[in-house]
């Protein structure tokens, strides 16, 4: 993967080529710049490579470059990485997080929901199922309270006819009793 493609190359005679790992086209190069500014395309001077250019050539150099690599690498990560956070701007950070919808709570949700413990923030997910039966059951009595407006209108309008019967009833008594009082007079 590392090592050159054409493996028939010399350290001693320049092979031009488009292999990026040919030790030829990995050493540094040096251009002439031209009276206009410009950097002539043939390079003036030419480091020479040695086995060390692209250690992947052999075997034993490949090796070598690869413990070099996981050792010097290994060094350079510690056991431990230290963090600082200022305890009111992460909480403002994660309440504006949750506010605007980017705080997956299913991703790494125990570390989510510890951090949510220790920076005093209620539960976003029951929060969230808390603010949903609230929403279900505004919704439930919202329909209910309609139903209800709407019985007490047609109990009004019933109300309205019972009266308006009760009028033509009360008419209708009175004018029997005036015909009776009518008729015992005569």
């Amino acid at each position: 993967m590392l090592s050159p493609i054409d493996t028939n190359f010399s350290f001693d005679n320049r092979v031009i080529n488009n292999d990026p790992n040919n030790p030829w086209n990995i050493v540094p190069t040096y251009g002439k710049v031209l009276d206009d500014g410009t950097i002539d395309s043939n390079p003036y001077i030419i480091q020479l490579p040695n086995e060390n250019t692209n250690m992947f050539i052999s075997y034993q150099s490949a090796l070598f470059a690869m413990y070099k690599f996981l050792t010097e690498t290994l060094e350079r990560i510690p056991e431990v990485i230290y963090y600082y956070a200022n305890v009111d701007k992460t909480r403002e950070e994660i309440k504006k997080l949750i506010s605007d919808g980017q705080w997956d709570a299913d991703v790494f949700s125990e570390m989510r929901e510890d951090l949510l413990k220790k920076l005093n923030i209620q539960n976003y997910k029951t929060d969230q199922k808390l603010l949903k039966e609230i929403q279900e059951k505004q919704e439930a009595d919202q329909k209910l309270l309609k139903e209800m407006q709407e019985k007490n209108e047609t109990d009004q309008k019933l109300l309205k006819e019972l009266q308006e019967k009760h009028e033509n009833d009360q008419k209708l008594l009175k004018e029997i009793r005036e015909i009776l009082l009518n008729k015992t007079m005569i």
